[in-house]
């Protein structure tokens, strides 16, 4: 009976010292439990933080990024509006210059007008005067025929020369000069010298007429010079007006790229969820 007590006795010890063994033991593993969960939440934090760096670095960098790009072509945009601007201001000058030897060109085609018209009544004048003066060598060769081997009085001689000397006065200038002789010998002098001031307007026709020729081609040359510049300048206007057009664009796209460059370049800001630890359900939300 004593030693069933003591083996009830013993058997109760036992239970309960393994059921405080198996307290002790669970109390382990919540203890355990609960490091693991410290130790994956510390984890979790960590990595949220981390991610948060990476992710704040990554905007600042793509935002830097973003103003270095926007700046190099608000710069290339400037150079091309410097370009389309000088381009421009070439334009200009080669539509001045234009304008100017157009301008030069015009008074050189009224000068030489002005010439060619004075030539051409020179050679009219000249023409005349060799006509007039091929009639009065007629005139006076048919007077020496007439007084051929009878003796002339100076005064009929004279008054025949006077009627020459109407239809041209510029081949005879006064009588007064001219010896006028009975004979032969001096009426022969005298129609030699009438032969003289035909040949003498007959070449200065030729020569006025060589003159007009070439002042002629002058004055076309000068037109011809003229009407090409006025293609030129007609063509020059043209592309001066799609320069300026130009110009103007890429001015204005200069400027544009520039308050673009100068514009903040952050964004507003989204939310982002990021799952730390699914295993523990953890989930924080972060502003990126």
């Amino acid at each position: 009976m004593k030693f069933n007590f003591l083996i009830i006795h013993f058997f109760l010890i036992y239970t309960i010292l393994a059921k405080d063994e198996m307290t002790i033991s669970e109390m382990g593993d919540e203890k355990k439990k609960k490091n693991l969960g410290q130790q994956a939440a510390n984890i979790a934090q960590k990595a949220a933080t981390d991610a948060k760096a990476a992710q704040d670095a990554m905007q600042q960098a793509g935002a830097q990024a973003a103003r270095q790009v926007k700046t190099q072509l608000a710069e290339k945009a400037a150079e091309a509006a410097k370009s389309a601007l000088a381009a421009l201001a070439g334009k200009e000058e080669l539509v001045q210059k234009l304008k100017e030897q157009l301008k030069e060109a015009e008074v050189v085609v009224n000068e030489e007008a002005s010439n060619l018209q004075q030539l051409q009544q020179t050679v009219q004048a000249a023409s005349k005067a060799a006509q007039q003066a091929q009639t009065a060598l007629k005139l006076l060769q048919t007077t020496l025929q007439l007084t051929q081997g009878k003796c002339c009085q100076c005064k009929d001689i004279v008054g025949k020369l006077q009627l020459i000397t109407e239809v041209n006065t510029d081949i005879f200038t006064t009588l007064n000069d001219i010896p006028f002789v009975v004979g032969d010998n001096n009426a022969h002098k005298c129609n030699t010298n009438k032969k003289g001031n035909a040949g003498n307007s007959q070449h200065a026709l030729e020569g006025s007429q060589d003159q007009l020729a070439d002042k002629e081609e002058l004055v076309e040359a000068a037109k011809g010079r003229v009407d090409q510049l006025n293609k030129d300048l007609r063509l020059a206007k043209i592309e001066l007006a799609k320069t300026r057009d130009s110009a103007k664009k890429a001015e204005q796209s200069a400027v544009d790229a520039k308050q673009l460059a100068a514009r903040n370049t952050n964004r507003k800001k989204r939310s982002m969820p990021i799952l730390l630890a699914n295993r523990f359900g953890l989930i924080e939300t972060y502003q990126l």
